[in-house]
């Protein structure tokens, strides 16, 4: 993949071209600016299927307001691989989630915080005004291990505590920053049963995972889980 730090390839198309068929993102190998819009909203639905509102709708609007000028709109609509493939609306998603924590600019900290106002709005100033910050994150792919994947976790090592009535010692690739190596701190309801840490830390999330399968095959709620030891690795940690 090229540095987008550093520049656009000579050969990627003008933000201004919109190659046939493109437009309705049919095609998930597609390229070029035309190609980029349609993977944002692509993304934009994806999210909103899945709960995301507000990042369904800052991707579905600069979907519709992304324009040439500045070096990270540049390099987002002449990006030279496939937007889809790469998911690159994540890519920079996860770049202005870095750059709303960070702090430096609060009018759009304060709107990822819930705050009224509008995230594109806010989103294409950032781009024009922390060019350094952003466009690193258009390097690398994000990672998408959300908690909520922990409930199916949960429920696999309640079944073979139960059978083996051992410790475990968790072991993960791909960790993304351990939030599914703490799967047995989280309150999960599965609406025929919940499971509850015996001392939750501070702020814990509650996970709901509907169990669609027989009640009799419900995982055993109050089998005893120990957990002797977490450890994950990343190809690319954000603090190594």
């Amino acid at each position: 993949m090229s540095d987008m730090r550093n520049e656009v390839p000579q050969n990627a198309a003008t933000p201004d071209e919109a190659p046939a068929g493109q437009e309705q993102g049919g095609d998930v190998n597609a390229t070029g600016p035309a190609a980029v819009r349609a993977a944002f909203r692509r993304q934009a639905r994806a999210c909103a299927d899945l709960g995301s509102p507000f990042t369904a709708r800052l991707l579905g609007d600069l979907a519709e307001t992304l324009a040439a000028g500045d070096p990270v709109s540049d390099a987002l609509l002449l990006w030279p691989g496939r937007p889809v493939h790469d998911a690159l609306p994540l890519r920079i998603a996860g770049g202005l989630h870095a750059l709303a924590r960070d702090g430096r600019r609060p009018a759009l900290s304060a709107i990822w915080a819930g705050g009224a106002g509008d995230p594109a709005a806010a989103a294409r100033a950032a781009f024009a005004d922390e060019t350094e910050f952003l466009l690193p994150w258009l390097s690398s792919p994000p990672q998408t291990n959300e908690p909520g994947r922990s409930a199916i976790l949960l429920g696999g090592a309640l079944i073979a505590a139960q059978r083996v009535n051992m410790p475990f010692e968790l072991l993960e690739i791909g960790a993304s920053a351990g939030l599914n190596l703490n799967f047995d701190r989280y309150d999960c309801d599965f609406g025929a049963g919940r499971r509850r840490p015996e001392t939750p830390p501070p702020g814990a999330p509650r996970l709901t995972c509907p169990w669609e399968g027989a009640a009799e095959a419900l995982p055993p709620l109050s089998a005893p889980l120990s957990i002797l030891s977490r450890a994950g690795c990343d190809i690319a940690p954000m603090d190594p």
